[in-house]
């Protein structure tokens, strides 16, 4: 089981066509997505109800992808050993691991429990633009020690236009046909979302 985290704010065929390939190439599965929290200190970022909705919207119909919306109930950060912990304390029979962007790597000695977690869980590594998959990175010997949990797709689509961009798009009035699925984009405007 791997699980997804992220903003999805929104959530965009990009996210969806990433996780699709990390579900092919991974030998693993299912994948689970699970939209960060209202704590998330993260500028419009809308409420977290919504974006679990957005992400339910997109994956209707496919078989080894769900929505989680544990860390909408959550009042502080659980940071994400705890979350893997839950998802794994529900889930004991399954080998749970996390998929990240290279954009988190030079971040991730400093996560909650880093140690832990890379002891624990495996991590799987997507691109991202302007970030390398193995870069040189501050704490090497953080990387050495957790190398043989640390997985790089090196043939992963990256992602080609960010989440803040399509809300800029969105509060322009564009249609964003080729990055948004129909049932995200109907949603949104239903619901006034991002300035539509």
């Amino acid at each position: 089981m791997i699980v997804f985290g992220g903003s999805f704010n929104p959530p965009t065929l990009a996210h969806y066509r990433l996780a699709q390939h990390v579900l092919n190439h991974s030998g693993e599965g299912p994948i689970v997505w699970i939209p960060v929290g209202n704590h998330y200190a993260k500028q419009g970022l809308i409420d977290c109800r919504h974006r679990v909705q957005m992400c339910r919207e997109m994956l209707q119909g496919e078989e080894h992808m769900s929505v989680s919306e544990m860390e909408c109930n959550d009042t502080l950060p659980m940071g994400s050993y705890h979350t893997l912990l839950a998802i794994q304390a529900n889930h004991p029979k399954e080998e749970v691991s996390f998929l990240i962007g290279a954009d988190h790597l030079p971040g991730l000695p400093n996560w909650i429990e880093a140690e832990t977690l890379l002891s624990k869980f495996h991590i799987w590594v997507v691109p991202r633009p302007g970030y390398t998959l193995e870069p040189h990175l501050k704490d090497q010997t953080f990387f050495e020690r957790h190398a043989s949990h640390i997985h790089y797709i090196t043939d992963a689509p990256e992602m080609d236009l960010s989440a803040s961009e399509i809300r800029r798009q969105l509060a322009s009035g564009k249609v964003l046909s080729t990055h948004i699925h129909p049932e995200v984009l109907k949603y949104i405007l239903q619901n006034r979302l991002y300035g539509v």
